[in-house]
């Protein structure tokens, strides 16, 4: 579980921008049923393996959390990115991801770039390892896209300035 209160500078790589507070869930969350492809939202096929989302199921409830959004200032990889976030606030829930996403209907302005750019979390797979979550508006296709990949030996992918970060904690 991340600890809500750490506290996120500036460091090489990543420039806090924005903070927010994801809204306490206070009815059933179905990660299965809701990281499904359908109107407004893509999610890639091998997705639901990597993260076991039939074991994630249900949350029954989840506290509001504070977040913040990071911009990437070079061109990283994301072993070196995840270096630079504080081990206590590096993964991010399904249930917030998810909240993020609703909060923009239809590519609506909010938290998440929504200008095809992606927003990037980190969480984790079922085999305890770390899996990268992209989240992007497609304007063309009009739908929230989710892919990702390991964050493994070779270093994961490889960003441009300009995307986002999002992870538990607060702003310095």
């Amino acid at each position: 579980m991340t600890t809500s209160n750490q506290i996120l500078s500036e460091t090489s790589l990543l420039k806090p921008i924005a903070q927010a507070i994801v809204p306490a869930r206070t009815e059933h969350f179905n990660a299965s049923a809701f990281y499904q492809t359908r109107t407004g939202l893509y999610v890639d096929n091998s997705f639901a393996d990597r993260l076991d989302l039939s074991a994630r199921q249900t949350v029954n409830s989840a506290p509001e959390r504070p977040y913040v959004v990071l911009i990437l200032k070079e061109r990283a990889y994301d072993k070196d990115i995840y270096k630079e976030l504080p081990a206590e606030t590096r993964l991010s829930t399904m249930e917030d991801i998810a909240s993020l996403i609703e909060a923009q209907p239809n590519g609506k302005l909010g938290l998440l770039l929504n200008n095809g750019y992606a927003n990037i979390f980190y969480v984790k797979e079922k085999n305890g390892k770390v899996f990268i979550m992209s989240v992007s508006w497609d304007s063309d296709d009009r739908y929230w896209s989710i892919c990702g990949g390991r964050l493994d030996n070779r270093g994961g992918s490889c960003w441009f300035p300009g995307i986002q970060i999002i992870c538990p904690g607060v702003m310095l």
